[in-house]
């Protein structure tokens, strides 16, 4: 495969995963829609450089570069930046420059470039000089119902910590467990039972709009195709395996 991709856990509460990834070669990545932010080193050839990568409502097909590395901090959902609103992210990039060859600017001050190691370094430090910060809100309503504040209020507070609705945030968050478990060899009628899909068609509908990709062709990936930051989670959300490091079943090879 063109990409090689590690993805980690973290005990930081701001922070979803750390991931980073090194292509060997020339090869196609799809993008898939996402509803979380990522600080984002990346190296090719002689050039570094950090970006902000804002939340992704559609997918994007890319290709990629051989030689190149990524490290990538991936926040949690209610997670913002102080800033620089959200919503204005979304589908959307910030260029942070380089201030020497190991730091980059931003707000004013330099910041050390993060590592797959120490990346939690960065984001304590980040919260601390208040650059970042979490509405605890967001997250528990992605899950649950809250009863304290208006739907209005609720709304409005969750586009402008996450960028999107929440209905959309479920939407998408759903389509990349459908993903998990065809790429596990679940069957595309399984999933849809399993996920609450009203039939295949919608499935597929779904699939489509968030992957850019069919349940078959989920199924079945071509062996230079890999998905972004495919990855299973356990009971908290914390990932625990990158799907595109799995066999692909016989029945679907």
């Amino acid at each position: 495969m063109a990409l090689e991709i590690d993805v980690r856990p973290s005990d930081s509460p701001l922070v979803d995963c750390v991931w980073r990834g090194h292509s060997t070669g020339t090869g196609r990545l799809n993008s898939i829609a996402s509803s979380h932010w990522h600080l984002v080193v990346s190296g090719v050839g002689n050039e570094i450089s950090v970006n902000v990568h804002g939340p992704e409502s559609r997918p994007v097909a890319t290709l990629l570069p051989p030689g190149g590395t990524w490290i990538g901090i991936r926040f949690r959902l209610g997670v913002m930046l102080h800033d620089v609103p959200i919503p204005g992210l979304v589908d959307g990039a910030l260029v942070l420059p380089n201030a020497s060859h190991r730091s980059f600017w931003w707000k004013g001050g330099t910041w050390e470039r993060p590592t797959y190691e120490n990346a939690e370094g960065l984001v304590t430090r980040l919260a601390r000089e208040e650059l970042i910060g979490r509405d605890m809100l967001i997250e528990h309503a992605l899950h649950n119902g809250v009863d304290d504040i208006s739907l209005r209020t609720l709304q409005r507070r969750f586009l402008m910590a996450a960028g999107q609705t929440r209905r959309a945030v479920r939407q998408i968050e759903k389509a990349r467990q459908a993903a998990v478990r065809l790429r596990e060899g679940a069957t595309p009628a399984d999933v849809a039972n399993e996920l609450g899909y009203y039939d295949q068609p919608h499935l597929t509908r779904a699939t489509r709009r968030y992957l850019g990709r069919t349940p078959a062709e989920l199924s079945r990936p071509l062996p230079d195709e890999q998905l972004s930051l495919l990855y299973k989670t356990d009971a908290t959300g914390a990932p625990t395996l990158t799907i595109d490091r799995l066999r692909v079943p016989a029945k679907a090879a």
